[in-house]
């Protein structure tokens, strides 16, 4: 039975933050994500959306995926700020090793996902 959000206390958002507050990042990947968020965020307004969402593309992952990825961290709002960037990046990693994606992926995979064109200054720091 499909829940209408509307009707009970619970929303989206609230959603999206217990998955997040549930996703317990590794230092590896607190740093990767966020030095991810910095180049992403092209404009430098503290979020991912608009024009910034091209970064985006260059994971590989199709068109559906990214809309998927998009409806699952943005919960109805038109920018990724840091919360909704840690659930993007769990969901690219989860797609680019080839799960289907839904909230609840974002606890059962970890890791850093790749990017065409980047190379991460902080995950080179952690392996080396």
């Amino acid at each position: 039975r499909k829940r209408d959000f509307a009707q009970h206390s619970i929303g989206p958002r609230a959603i999206l933050l217990a998955a997040v507050g549930a996703m317990a990042l590794s230092a590896t990947e607190q740093a990767a994500y966020d030095e991810l968020f910095a180049l992403a965020d092209g404009d430098g307004d503290g979020a991912v959306g608009g024009a910034d969402v091209a970064f985006l593309t260059k994971s590989g992952l199709n068109n559906e995926q990214l809309a998927e990825v998009w409806q699952l961290s943005a919960a109805g709002k038109r920018a990724l700020g840091k919360a909704e960037w840690y659930m993007a990046m769990r969901l690219v990693v989860a797609a680019q090793q080839g799960h289907a994606l839904d909230g609840s992926i974002v606890t059962k995979v970890s890791g850093v996902p790749t990017f065409s064109g980047v190379t991460l200054t902080s995950t080179a720091a952690a392996t080396s």
